[in-house]
């Protein structure tokens, strides 16, 4: 190849690395939107979200139909979304909101998490109910790097208790 090619070539090789990590989140996120409300982007609010996700990270529009037309045409399950609840240090309840091809993989890897950092997982479909949203925490990539995520408290935010995170 040549001189230059070799001294710009891992700056190359780690955006394509970015660029496809990227791209295979916003597949994901598109082929659950549209086995949840199908393929319509009008009578679709989340397909429309992924959608702007996508061109947010500079998706081409025939990967983005791609996976549109993927996820409409296949036949199997695909990935299914869980709530898990669980509790951090000093009993504050948290609740686990993920989209997974394999639950049994992805619950342990947010035991993992939760036991690491002091905390425990609790029974599913317990608290839910009396959930309030305080502050959201996004997790992506739970299955694939397992990031641990610290909490810090003590965050006062529309009258309600909130939570920074800091990855």
């Amino acid at each position: 190849m040549g001189r230059i090619f070799e001294t710009r070539k891992h700056v190359m090789f780690a955006r394509y690395a970015r660029m496809s990590k990227a791209f295979n989140r916003v597949r994901k996120d598109i082929e659950i939107a549209v086995k949840a409300g199908g393929p319509d982007v009008k009578s679709n609010s989340k397909l429309r979200i992924a959608m702007q996700n996508a061109k947010s990270v500079n998706m081409p529009k025939d990967k983005v139909e791609q996976a549109i037309k993927r996820a409409y045409s296949k036949d199997t399950t695909g990935y299914q979304e869980i709530m898990y609840e669980g509790y951090a240090p000093h009993g504050v309840a948290v609740i686990v909101e993920c989209a997974t091809d394999n639950p049994t993989r992805t619950v342990a890897n947010v035991r993992h998490i939760f036991r690491k950092n002091e905390g425990a997982l609790g029974n599913a479909q317990r608290h839910h109910a009396h959930a309030d949203a305080g502050a959201v925490v996004d997790g992506q990539g739970l299955d694939e790097a397992a990031r641990v995520l610290r909490v810090t408290q003590g965050h006062d935010v529309g009258g309600r208790h909130a939570h920074v995170v800091e990855e």
